[in-house]
């Protein structure tokens, strides 16, 4: 995770595969992408944020919804990188008129997330095991990686039709600096010639791509296979593809050159059968899907401003709610390997993300409770769950199951389930205060339900309630009627035909 300098390197990357090696109006576009991997430490600015253009067909309310929600959104993040190690981010996600802050931090490969209304940092992964086998990779690496993206994209990419370099002057984290702006646009119709020209320099050039395979394959299997060191294998049924990394490259270029001719055909009639058979992939494929892009380098060819619009259209056969997304991206960069020092984040309190004691419930609890963070969590279907039982049918032997289930039963007109099966289903807690009388815990609410056994009365959150049918034991578990239950855990219920059984379904939404 290295944050903003990653954005940079990535658009780079992406000048290099549409442009190719060859220099842009006197700048070098490999170093370009070669300098950026040298940025080990800066302060930065992002701004990324979503249009849709709703379809013009009717759109269900459900999706109108969503739709409004995302329409408009917009990420805003300011970064500090000290190092490979440590980082810090401080954001505000806003939609629907409504912005939630936040922090993140890195530190030795642990990352942590703070939200605004939450009573403590939330610890979203931690370092990896190296007992898993596999080594992250180095920054060494990532610059060999690098490389080899440059000997292949910048060998046999063609260059896009519009492309140009010019001098500007542009402000940067506010300051007004000379840098060199490169723009590039590139629509939907030219991606299929571009591959198809991409494919035909490659495969025209067989000793150099061999070259290139045999590189890949030594650089990247050791990472690709450091797990199988810990496993119990047999070392003389592996093939030898990952025992050499040498033979791992030549094997897969030996694969592509055997399909590549193939590839090249498919692409070649799918070009031409696309207007016929699918002209709505014009939508997609067309000039209404497009990608502009604008980097800002200085003179020792540091990215320090980037711009880029992608707007990606949909035919109105493909039924989505929209006809067309754009995604807007904005970053500045200063500092540059400068003495940088990333926030520390309060780790006091804090809870893993994969912690199994969070119940839904206690999320909820973890955010105040007017806060935006925890009404999105509701809104997001978090606490959402739902519970099957099979309803028993009249007159059958209700001691066999043929789901291994455990078994509800009918007494005088009403359905009596097992209680802590449907109380461990939504996480609720169940305790014998005595040898009669237990409690409920909603997990949702905390609502505490009081029940006794043999006993029609309870109370609900202090409110007493009737029940149709005591509770009693059987074969050594507590049976309660299903609708008193649901009023307990704030459930719905729906009966559901599946074949030739019917399910009794317990809901929370």
């Amino acid at each position: 995770m290295r944050g903003r300098h990653w954005v940079c390197a990535g658009l780079a990357a992406l000048l290099l595969v549409l442009a190719g090696c060859q220099p842009i109006g006197g700048l070098d576009v490999p170093k370009l992408l070669l300098k950026q991997m040298e940025v080990t430490s800066y302060e930065g600015k992002q701004t990324v944020s979503i249009d849709i253009e709703a379809a013009k067909n009717e759109v269900p309310a459900e999706d109108a919804a969503a739709l409004q929600m995302i329409d408009g959104a917009e990420l805003t993040v300011d970064t500090k990188v000290q190092d490979d190690q440590r980082m810090s981010m401080e954001g505000v996600f806003k939609a629907a008129g409504r912005q939630l802050p936040f922090r993140l931090g890195l530190k030795d490969r642990a990352v942590t997330a703070w939200i605004d209304g939450a009573a403590a940092p939330i610890i979203i992964s931690e370092a990896a095991d190296p007992s898993w086998g596999v080594s992250p990779l180095t920054t060494e690496d990532t610059r060999a990686i690098g490389r080899l993206a440059l000997e292949l994209f910048g060998k046999y990419a063609p260059n896009p039709s519009n492309i140009s370099v010019k001098p500007v002057t542009e402000p940067v984290l506010g300051e007004n600096l000379a840098l060199k702006q490169v723009h590039l646009e590139f629509g939907g119709d030219e991606l299929l010639p571009w591959a198809k020209e991409l494919l035909r320099a490659a495969m025209k050039d067989k000793e150099g791509l061999k070259q290139w395979f045999v590189s890949a394959g030594r650089l990247l299997y050791p990472a690709a296979t450091g797990a199988l060191d810990d496993m119990p294998l047999d070392q003389d049924v592996l093939p030898d593809v990952l025992n050499d990394g040498e033979a791992a490259g030549l094997s897969l270029y030996e694969s592509f050159m055997e399909y590549a001719p193939e590839l090249l055909a498919g692409l070649e009639q799918l070009e031409k059968d696309l207007p016929a058979y699918a002209p709505d992939a014009e939508a997609l494929l067309g000039p209404a899907t497009k990608l502009v892009m604008d980097l800002y380098a200085d003179g020792e060819l540091n990215i320090r401003k980037s711009k880029l619009q992608l707007t990606i259209a949909l035919p109105s056969s493909a039924g989505a709610p929209f006809s067309s997304i754009t995604i807007r991206q904005t970053s500045e960069m200063g500092r540059l390997n400068e003495d940088v020092k990333a926030d520390e984040m309060d780790m006091t309190n804090a809870v893993a993300l994969d912690d199994p004691e969070m119940t839904p419930g206690k999320w909820l609890r973890h955010f105040e409770a007017g806060s935006l963070a925890r009404q999105w969590l509701k809104q997001s279907g978090a606490t959402a769950r739902t519970a099957s039982l099979l309803m028993p049918v009249p007159g059958a032997d209700t001691t066999y199951d043929p789901y291994d289930m455990l078994q509800p039963y009918i007494k005088n007109g009403t359905l009596m389930v097992p209680l802590r099966h449907v109380a461990e289903q939504f996480d609720a807690t169940l305790t014998w205060d005595s040898k009669t009388k237990l409690s409920l815990v909603d997990d949702i609410t905390g609502a505490v339900t009081q029940l006794e056994l043999n006993s029609k009365k309870a109370t609900v959150g202090g409110l007493e309630i009737d029940l149709p049918e005591a509770p009693e034991l059987r074969d050594g578990q507590l049976y309660v009627p299903v609708r008193s239950v649901a009023f307990m855990l704030g459930l719905w219920l729906q009966k559901v035909e599946f074949y030739d059984s019917t399910w009794i379904e317990l809901i929370r939404k």
